[in-house]
């Protein structure tokens, strides 16, 4: 959906991704001609960097795109990963991750094996989380969107020259 309406984005780019750990698949597929860097809390298939998303410290607008597929859920700190991602993005910021209505996953007490660098944390986030928390400010344009199957939770935001 999103590439398809910002194709631009999706070659040629320079990208980050928080939360590259292949579990059960990967959105570096959908980039070609990139230069491209995997983040995640631990090594495995698909990371090229081990770090914490709200620790990265490279340069602002450093990156055409940062992007994040289902894992704030499992981030204490989503606000702070968030907001880094938008002052390291130059084009556009993109995220998923679990909603209201998704069972809990990917936590020592549920399925470790979705998320084994997570320990238990957990939180099905909204878009009324992201506007109460989040300098929404930092873009030129937004959206949100959701679907109550499998109760995930879209984001795409263009930012500020």
């Amino acid at each position: 959906m999103v590439k398809r309406r910002f194709p631009q984005f999706f070659s040629g780019k320079k990208v980050l991704e928080i939360g590259s750990l292949d579990i059960n698949g990967s959105v570096r597929q959908f980039f070609e001609n990139c230069e491209y860097l995997g983040v995640d809390l631990g090594e495995g298939k698909g990371v090229d960097l081990v770090a914490k998303g709200e620790e990265l410290d490279f340069p602002d607008k450093s990156f055409s795109v940062a992007i994040s597929c289902e894992c704030f859920e499992h981030n204490p700190e989503w606000v702070k990963t968030f907001e880094n991602m938008a002052r390291m993005a130059s084009g556009i910021v993109i995220m998923t991750c679990a909603t209201t209505g998704r069972p809990e996953h990917g936590t020592r007490r549920t399925s470790p094996e979705d998320a084994p660098y997570c320990g238990d944390y957990y939180q099905n986030l909204t878009e009324q989380d992201f506007l109460e928390n989040c300098d929404m400010d930092k873009f030129l344009h937004y959206e949100f969107s959701s679907n109550s199957s499998p109760a995930d939770l879209y984001f795409w935001g263009l930012c500020k020259p």
